[in-house]
């Protein structure tokens, strides 16, 4: 299920009009936003530069790209900035400069309605160390903030980051590749081993977010474990708010993770993403027969 929504993806050809460049660097800070921008627009690609300072010029500047997508299309966007590292945990990383951050994850909900009203069509890419690291911008219970993500798995130097973007952008506009071949062609512009690309979709997320509110429910062993995640999942239907005999439980904890799991995983892929491609659907005896 998540793999084919993954590899299907991977093959997709954008059709993004252009790249919102958000620029956040430090003032002593090699301007590689800016020299992105003069490459793109040196080959007649479409690009708008945003010099952002806090993090409020980030939602703004994603505010505006969605209040203009009817005139001015899709488009991807790109972070330029500078990422915290693995050491952090990934749902408390942040990016940002000047004493300022913004977490990817209050990025993710800017971002949940640009994708939105893109018709399900927004690349993020994550132009920093660590830039993988913008898959955390995917949350529960909003519309999936992106198709896929592009990112950093490493640090990586200025020279390195500018000749790899540079390079991805023109297989993924120019030469109109697939996204998981662009992303392969932009790896070998990196100046050193040890520095790596990433990518991922938002269906491998979303498998992994489920996969973890799925075992939570399934593995709570003693009754006081039953009737705490029956209190926290109650808002799905009165009914389970009763008392269970430990007899019931076994039918009726996978009744109540299965109802659970299928409701956040509407909210990301809504039945209109469904429908249009079925490998987004959720496939449960694929799900189960992959849950350990």
């Amino acid at each position: 299920m998540a793999e084919q929504a993954h590899a299907a993806s991977a093959r997709l050809r954008l059709s993004s009009s252009y790249v919102l460049i958000l620029e956040w660097l430090e003032p002593y800070d090699r301007l590689t936003g800016t020299n992105l921008y003069t490459k793109l627009t040196a080959r007649n690609l479409a690009a708008r530069l945003v010099t952002c300072h806090r993090a409020q010029d980030v939602r703004d500047a994603l505010r505006v790209a969605l209040d203009e997508i009817k005139n001015d299309g899709v488009p991807i966007v790109h972070i330029e900035s500078h990422g915290d590292d693995p050491t952090i945990p990934l749902r408390k990383r942040a990016f940002g400069a000047r004493n300022e951050e913004i977490s990817w994850a209050d990025l993710g909900a800017a971002l949940s309605p640009l994708n939105r009203a893109s018709d399900f069509n927004v690349l993020l890419v994550g132009a920093a160390c660590w830039g993988i690291s913008a898959s955390a911008s995917f949350r529960l219970h909003d519309y999936a903030p992106f198709v896929g993500c592009i990112g950093f798995a490493t640090s990586v130097g200025d020279r390195s980051l500018e000749d790899a973007v540079a390079e991805l952008y023109r297989r993924l506009l120019i030469d109109r590749e697939e996204i998981g071949t662009a992303v392969n062609g932009a790896q070998r512009e990196l100046h050193s081993p040890s520095e790596k690309l990433a990518f991922t979709t938002s269906a491998r997320l979303a498998t992994l977010s489920a996969r973890g509110a799925y075992e939570e429910c399934m593995r709570a062993g003693s009754f006081d474990d039953i009737q705490h995640i029956i209190a926290r999942l109650s808002a799905l239907s009165e009914e389970h708010s009763r008392a269970l005999a430990i007899d019931d439980w076994e039918a009726y904890r996978l009744q109540l993770a299965q109802q659970h799991v299928q409701k956040v995983w509407n909210e990301w892929f809504p039945f209109e993403v469904q429908r249009r491609s079925p490998s987004y659907q959720l496939d449960w005896q694929s799900f189960i027969s992959n849950t350990p």
